[in-house]
């Protein structure tokens, strides 16, 4: 009997880090492979400087370490596609950048 061990997805298990997709709302501009993110659920952090919006059970924030971005600013409706079997896309609803501009906090909704 054989196993083949498939750690494609450990980060939800070893260091929480995941590679995505980030894809510009601006038509003509190309989508960003390969970006490093962790992803978490809108706590207390992520509601505070979202208040403005009405957050579902269904929104996330992805931590996103900037340089991956490669210079590209973050802006609303933009989306992040994660890599499951089946991808997820969803939207960017507010983000803010840490003080050393290293990562990128970004609040997003799940698309339908």
């Amino acid at each position: 009997m054989s196993y083949t061990f498939d750690d494609s997805g450990d980060h939800a298990f070893i260091d929480g880090v995941e590679t995505v997709s980030y894809d510009p709302a601006e038509t003509g501009i190309a989508a960003i492979a390969g970006v490093k993110a962790i992803r978490g659920t809108v706590d207390k952090l992520g509601a505070t400087f979202s208040d403005s919006l009405a957050l579902t059970p269904d929104d996330v924030v992805f931590c996103i370490w900037a340089t991956t971005l490669g210079g590209r600013a973050v802006r609303r409706n933009d989306t992040i596609t994660d890599a499951a079997a089946t991808p997820r896309v969803y939207q960017v609803l507010s983000w803010r950048t840490s003080e050393d501009e290293n990562q990128v906090v970004i609040v997003c909704r799940k698309q339908a």
